[in-house]
Formats: C-alpha cells, sequence, structure tokens
C-alpha cells in the first residue's frame, strides 16, 4: 500500500510540472511568443533591442506555476 501512495505522489508532482517550457524569445519574435505562454512556462529573452516594447497582458500563471520572463544572464 505504502508503494502505491508513493507512486500516486510521485505522478501528482510530475503532472505540476508537465507541459512547463523554456522559450527562447528574440527581437523578432517575442511578440508571438508570449501569446503562448501557459503557467509554468519560462520566456527567455535573448540580448537586443525590443523596439516594440514589452507590453505584457492577458497572461495568467499559477501560484504554483508562475510565468516567469527573464532577460539575459551577464
Amino acid at each position: 500500500m505504502a508503494i502505491a501512495g508513493v507512486l500516486a505522489m510521485t505522478l501528482l508532482i510530475w503532472a505540476g510540472f508537465a507541459g512547463a517550457r523554456v522559450i527562447q524569445g528574440t527581437p523578432e519574435n517575442y511578440v508571438e511568443v508570449m501569446r503562448s505562454l501557459s503557467p509554468g512556462d519560462t520566456l527567455q529573452l535573448s540580448p537586443g533591442i525590443y523596439a516594440r516594447g514589452l507590453l505584457v497582458r492577458e497572461l495568467q500563471g499559477r501560484p504554483d506555476r508562475p510565468i516567469t520572463i527573464a532577460g539575459p544572464e551577464e
């Protein structure tokens, strides 16, 4: 019975992380990429000039699966 409980817990934890993606954004594609973000996703922006600004709207993560937008690490 204990093994079944551990297996069930493992599946629940795995399901919570399933679908989380790290998506590369560039000055050319970031507007379109932002529209596809889902809870748990990370948008990793590459260096560059983002001339259209970074308008963030209609994105909704969850407390346990936020949407993260990150710039390049120096």
